[in-house]
């Protein structure tokens, strides 16, 4: 559901074009791949490309970077988005859902 709102407001890079026997590039496909996980991932923790950056410790240019699928990110950086991504996952769950509270704060008289 989330790839489909994105997809249809245009944030995720394109698939690249397939050859005449359904083939796309390898490393292309790849790097698309990994974006549209990491655009989904990210929206998904209600995390802006600012705010990865700061978890991953790296300029948010670099986050746009590898979101555009332009460049091929190193293993090592992928592994820290992923762990960034999973620690904000796990705040996410834990923490209480907005608008309400665990203790009722009225009481019968």
């Amino acid at each position: 559901m989330i790839e489909q709102s994105l997809e249809t407001a245009g944030l995720l890079p394109t698939y690249p074009p397939r050859d005449r026997s359904g083939n796309s590039p390898a490393l292309d496909f790849a790097r698309v791949n990994l974006a549209r996980e990491i655009i989904r991932d990210r929206t998904a923790c209600g995390l802006s490309q600012r705010d990865l950056a700061r978890l991953v410790g790296v300029p948010q240019s670099t986050i746009a970077r590898v979101e555009s699928a332009k460049v091929s990110a190193t293993v090592r950086m992928v592994e820290r988005i992923e762990a960034a991504l999973l620690r904000a996952a796990r705040n996410r769950r834990s923490q209480p859902a907005r608008g309400r509270t665990s203790e009722r704060k009225w009481s019968r008289s």
